[in-house]
């Protein structure tokens, strides 16, 4: 149920029916979420084990090789993904609102399915060694504002990006 690795699988199925719906929505939901991922898991590496958000520790405990390699899709999944994005970023509503609304539906989903101790999607806690001292009662409201926050911020710079892409496109 995780998140990201069900957005992973929707970028490829995206690809392969060129929706451009389902490959962009994805990369608003991973984009910011990954890039925090990927900045802890370097400042493990460059500060002796520790990281600054605690969110990448559990990736240096023991564990089967094979569950490594597929968590280390959160450094490749969203670089690829701008790459491939060439041709599909521009202004899109319904992938933004389709953003929103796979957010609200894993929220929940990911609640009724999983218990508080795997916290999976971070949906019980803050992920990580951070919590700024909200109570349990605000929590939904948090991840989920701050979810929509993230698509948003992501939603622009993607935006800005493809603006830029295209300037770039016509001058060729």
């Amino acid at each position: 149920f995780w998140l990201c690795y069900f957005g992973v699988l929707l970028i490829g199925v995206g690809l392969l029916l060129k929706n451009n719906i389902l490959f962009i929505s994805q990369l608003y939901i991973l984009f910011i979420p990954d890039l925090i991922w990927f900045i802890d898991f370097i400042s493990y590496l460059l500060r002796d084990g520790n990281s600054y958000f605690g969110i990448v520790d559990y990736f240096f405990l023991p564990a089967p090789l094979l569950t490594k390699f597929v968590t280390l899709q959160h450094i490749f999944t969203i670089p690829l993904a701008l790459f491939l994005s060439y041709k599909f970023v521009g202004k899109n509503k319904g992938a933004l609102i389709f953003s929103f609304l796979q957010l609200i539906f894993f929220f929940f989903i990911t609640k009724y399915f999983t218990s508080s101790g795997d916290n999976i999607n971070c949906v019980y806690r803050f992920c990580g060694g951070f919590g700024f001292g909200l109570g349990s009662s605000w929590y939904p409201f948090v991840w989920i504002g701050g979810g929509f926050l993230m698509i948003f911020l992501a939603y622009i710079f993607l935006n800005s990006l493809h603006g830029i892409w295209k300037g770039v496109k016509e001058n060729v």
